[in-house]
C-alpha cells in the first residue's frame, strides 16, 4: 500500500512528465517560424535571363557617329562631341498598339553613356511572343528626382546629378565647336526639370518597318537596334544652332524645347539581319 501511495503521489505532483508540454510545445513552433522567416529573408530572388538586347547608337548624316571627332552639323556648323548621356527606362514590347508587355531589367533606370559601350546595350527579359513596337521612358520620375542624391545609376558620381532643387539631368551632350562663342568654344546641353510645365520626362514608343515584327522566346537572345539621329536633335521642332545656342544648363523653357528635339531624335527600331 505504502509503494502504490508514493508512485500515486509522484504522479500527483509532476502531472506532465509522461505528457508533452504544451507549453514548450508552442515555443518550439514559434522557435520554428522565427526561423523559416529569417531564412526567406535571405533568399535572392533570381530575375529570369534576358531574351532582348537594345544597343543604342548615334547617328549624323545617315552613318554612325563617333565621340571625339569632327563632323559637319545639318547647318553646316563644325562640331565635336565628347559626353552623350541619357536616362531611360520602364522598358516595354508591344503589337500594333496593344497593351504592352513590361521588360525585366537589373535596374528600374539605364544610363547610357557612349563613352562606355557597355552601357550602350540594355538587356531585358519580355514574355515570349511577336512584337512590333518598343516602349521606352525618357528620364527620371518626380518621385526620384525630389529624393536628393542616390546611389547606383543614380549616384552623383555619373555626373547627372544638379542640386537637391533642380534634380536630375534627363540627357547631357557636351562638346567643342568653332562656332561656339563660349570659354574654350565648348558647347553644352544638360537638360532636365521636372516642373509643371517644362517637364522633361516622356514615354515615346518606337516602330519597326512596316510589315515587320521580332520574335522573343527563352531559345535565342533577339537583338534590336535604337538609332538616335543627331540630324533630327539638330533640325528639331526648335532648330539648334551652335553659334546662336551653345549652352543650357539650368531646366526652364529652353530646357523643355531641347528635350522635344532630342525625344523627336528617336526615329525607330532596326532590326539586324541573322547571319
Amino acid at each position: 500500500m505504502r509503494r502504490l501511495f508514493f508512485i500515486s503521489a509522484a504522479r500527483d505532483i509532476y502531472p506532465a512528465v509522461s505528457k508533452p508540454d504544451a507549453l514548450s510545445k508552442t515555443l518550439r513552433l514559434a522557435c520554428g517560424m522565427i526561423l523559416m522567416i529569417i531564412a526567406t529573408s535571405f533568399r535572392t530572388t533570381i530575375p529570369p535571363a534576358p531574351n532582348l538586347i537594345l544597343r543604342f547608337k548615334i547617328t549624323l548624316h545617315g552613318q554612325p557617329l563617333e565621340l571625339h571627332k569632327d563632323y559637319p552639323d545639318p547647318f553646316g556648323e563644325s562640331f565635336k562631341l565628347d559626353i552623350f548621356r541619357f536616362y531611360t527606362g520602364k522598358i516595354s514590347a508591344g503589337l500594333n498598339g496593344a497593351p504592352a508587355e513590361k521588360g525585366i531589367s537589373a535596374s528600374a533606370y539605364q544610363l547610357i553613356d557612349f563613352a562606355d559601350s557597355n552601357s550602350t546595350s540594355v538587356a531585358l527579359h519580355i514574355k515570349n511572343g511577336d512584337y512590333n513596337e518598343i516602349h521606352l521612358r525618357l528620364g527620371i520620375d518626380s518621385a526620384d528626382q525630389t529624393s536628393g542624391a542616390q546611389t547606383g545609376l543614380l549616384d552623383p558620381l555619373k555626373g547627372m546629378f544638379w542640386t537637391w532643387n533642380s534634380g536630375y539631368i534627363c540627357f547631357k551632350i557636351e562638346g567643342v565647336s568653332p562656332e561656339s562663342n563660349e570659354p574654350a568654344h565648348g558647347f553644352a546641353y544638360h537638360i532636365g526639370g521636372y516642373r509643371s510645365p517644362y517637364q522633361t520626362i516622356r514615354t515615346i514608343k518606337l516602330a519597326t518597318p512596316p510589315g515587320r515584327t521580332f520574335h522573343v522566346n527563352k531559345a535565342e537572345t533577339t537583338i534590336l537596334v535604337i538609332p538616335i539621329d543627331l540630324d533630327r536633335f539638330f533640325q528639331g521642332i526648335t532648330p539648334i544652332h551652335i553659334r546662336n545656342t551653345p549652352a543650357c544648363t539650368t531646366p526652364g523653357e529652353l530646357a523643355h524645347k531641347l528635350f522635344e528635339n532630342f525625344a523627336g531624335s528617336f526615329t525607330g527600331i532596326e532590326i539586324p539581319d541573322k547571319r
